[in-house]
């Protein structure tokens, strides 16, 4: 059931993508640069409190963080489409920078989808700085233009490391993962993925064929389900095999000695009806 705290912080994302052609169409109207500024800043608290609200009110989804993410490149997008509408010396002076920022969001992008099939939602400490340094550049333009080359400089050097660094930990993470902040604990993920994927599930827990794994001594209901007992013939202890050697340790190897027979031992004959025998 959808209810207001679970709606506001998908408004919150939803308006901030709006406010993006709000802005060019406000720059073309001719609107007072404080209004400009306005617009800026309004996206800009909506990108901070939607997140905070959703981590407060419980309702921090992946698909919120995936729909934030793609709501911030939405508005930066449209902002600087404005932006050059509003004045474009500014960017010809820096279009190198400018087109090396572009080139390096299109080939995040690419390899985010190729590697995951979505884009990355790392929402990193660098990219909330990126954020910051990228809407303060944006109100300083339109306030005072004058003085926001140098800020400008830093804003596109800024949204370029921050698209390495996302290039990275794509690489890092063998699947898809969100709020990663930084390389470091993009590492640490991937180890900790790596060790269990070495050491598979621990045991009771539930298997891939969701029956449970037995210990020392037994076999997995999996397995008694896989195999055809016959009546001369019990189970064998599962083969236990050290875990660095890539081997899963509570899985049946060809190492495993063959399963014994004994022929005196007695096996009542397997009850085909659980009815069998009860007064009708």
């Amino acid at each position: 059931m959808n209810t207001p705290k679970t709606l506001i912080p998908w408004l919150m994302a939803a308006g901030r993508a709006i406010l993006g052609p709000i802005l060019i169409a406000a720059v073309r109207a001719n609107w007072s640069p404080v209004a400009l500024a306005g617009i800026v800043l309004t996206a800009l608290l909506s990108d901070i409190f939607d997140g905070i609200l959703a981590r407060h009110w419980h309702t921090d989804t992946a698909a919120l963080r995936l729909s934030d993410s793609l709501a911030d490149t939405a508005f930066y997008l449209a902002t600087g489409i404005a932006l050059w509408i509003y004045h474009p010396a500014l960017f010809l002076a820096h279009r190198s920078l400018l087109f090396a920022l572009i080139a390096a969001e299109a080939c995040k992008f690419t390899f985010d989808f190729l590697k995951f099939r979505k884009p990355a939602s790392y929402h990193s400490y660098l990219a909330k700085s990126w954020g910051l340094i990228l809407a303060a550049t944006v109100i300083t333009i339109f306030l005072n233009s004058q003085v926001a080359s140098n800020l400008l400089r830093i804003a596109l050097w800024t949204g370029i490391a921050c698209n390495l660094q996302d290039m990275i930990m794509t690489a890092i993470l063998p699947t898809w993962h969100r709020d990663i902040k930084t390389i470091p604990a993009a590492l640490r993920l991937r180890l900790e993925l790596l060790a269990d994927t070495k050491l598979g599930p621990p045991l009771g827990a539930p298997s891939s064929t969701g029956s449970f794994i037995a210990g020392q001594g037994g076999v997995s209901f999996a397995e008694a389900n896989d195999r055809t007992l016959s009546p001369t013939t019990t189970p064998c202890p599962i083969h236990r095999a050290p875990a660095m050697s890539g081997i899963h340790p509570y899985r049946q190897t060809a190492s495993t000695p063959p399963i014994p027979t004994n022929p005196t031992r007695k096996y009542p004959p397997l009850i085909q009806n659980s009815t069998a025998g009860l007064p009708s």
